[in-house]
């Protein structure tokens, strides 16, 4: 008889929760850019040598993207010399239509590819901006951002030096 009891206390001893349970909303984090371990002369780290000479119709950079975020669209804007970025934005190739679409991975693999007659001699500023959405060039949610930058070195063989002070 004491089992008996003893194995129905638990049951008679529990309760019922019937309050709702509210669960904290998902934090968004910022994306990240990085270059790929293999990006060797276009990574983010160094500058870009393109020869106008002998280089291909364009300069394709590979770009990393993490978010953990992974169900998230992310939107994308990239701009050349961005001192007026809203000048001479449609002049660049755009990836996916700026948009990087979610894998449901931490990383996502992306090129730009930059026509590279739009690339005069000297030293030129590409700069890539991510975000989960843009007002015009200001991410909707405040700090919901990253910047990249990449300085690119362009010569010919008339033009064989860049004095890189003139990089700003």
């Amino acid at each position: 008889m004491r089992s008996f009891f003893y194995a129905l206390a638990p049951l008679l001893m529990s309760c019922l929760v019937t309050d709702k349970i509210e669960l904290p909303e998902e934090q968004p984090f910022p994306p990240s850019i990085v270059s790929p371990p293999d990006a060797v002369g276009l990574s983010l780290d160094e500058i870009i040598q393109l020869d106008r000479d002998t280089a291909p119709t364009e300069l394709a950079i590979p770009v990393i993207v993490r978010d953990p975020n992974v169900d998230q669209e992310l939107e994308l804007r990239f701009s050349l010399d961005p001192s007026d970025p809203r000048s001479n934005f449609d002049v660049i190739t755009q990836a996916n239509n700026n948009t990087i679409i979610a894998n449901g991975t931490i990383e996502r693999s992306l090129t730009l590819r930059i026509p590279t007659s739009r690339l005069a001699l000297g030293c030129r500023k590409l700069e890539l901006l991510v975000s989960a959405g843009f007002n015009e060039f200001e991410p909707r949610i405040m700090g919901d951002i990253d910047q990249a930058v990449w300085w690119v070195r362009v010569v010919d063989a008339a033009n064989p030096s860049v004095d890189l002070g003139s990089c700003n």
